[in-house]
């Protein structure tokens, strides 16, 4: 499995620094869809905002490690295969 995550890590990381404007986490998304997200501890990851009546509101990903990004990206466009 860290094998995986490191490849994905790395494929993320080189997205990242392929596109020229990165966005503050103030103007992401907060319905749910899932964006590229950086912080600190933790690198590039997937993450989307969640908010529920129980467990509050706040970024998730899925390491459910509660990342504060700070930056953030579009996911990248997947190409359609069905042309």
């Amino acid at each position: 499995m860290a094998e995986v995550e490191q490849k994905v890590t790395h494929v993320v990381e080189r997205y990242a620094m392929a596109v020229t404007t990165v966005n503050p986490i103030d103007c992401a998304p907060k319905d749910g869809t899932c964006i590229l997200g950086y912080a600190r501890r933790g690198g590039w990851r997937e993450v989307w905002f969640h908010a529920d009546q129980y467990d509050g509101a706040g970024w998730m990903d899925h390491f459910d490690s509660e990342p504060e990004p700070t930056h953030w990206l579009p996911l990248p466009i997947m190409p359609d295969d069905s042309k």
